[in-house]
C-alpha cells in the first residue's frame, strides 16, 4: 500500500494542471453516518473527489434492543420481564 506522501499532487480540471492537494478528513457525526475525505486542489480549492468510509450503521449490526440470541445463531424474542 502506498502512502499519501508519495502522491502529493492531483490533476485539477478547474485549473487544468497538476496541483498540490489537501486531504480533508471529516468524521461521522449526527448529520453524516460515515467517515469521508475530500481531495481538494490547494490552488483553487475545488473538490476533486470525495472518498466515503463504511457506514457506522451497517446492516446486520444489532443494538440489542428487544432481541436476544436463541443459541442457534439466530435472533429470538426476549421473554417478558
Amino acid at each position: 500500500m502506498d502512502v499519501l506522501a508519495r502522491f502529493p499532487r492531483v490533476w485539477c480540471p478547474t485549473c487544468n494542471k497538476t496541483q498540490p492537494m489537501i486531504f480533508d478528513v471529516m468524521k461521522a457525526n449526527d448529520k453524516n453516518e460515515r467517515d469521508a475525505a475530500d481531495i481538494v486542489c490547494n490552488e483553487c480549492k475545488s473538490v476533486i473527489a470525495t472518498l466515503h468510509g463504511p457506514s457506522a450503521h451497517r446492516a446486520g449490526v444489532r443494538t440489542g434492543r428487544g432481541r436476544e440470541s436463541t443459541g442457534n445463531g439466530g435472533p429470538g424474542i426476549r421473554p417478558s420481564e
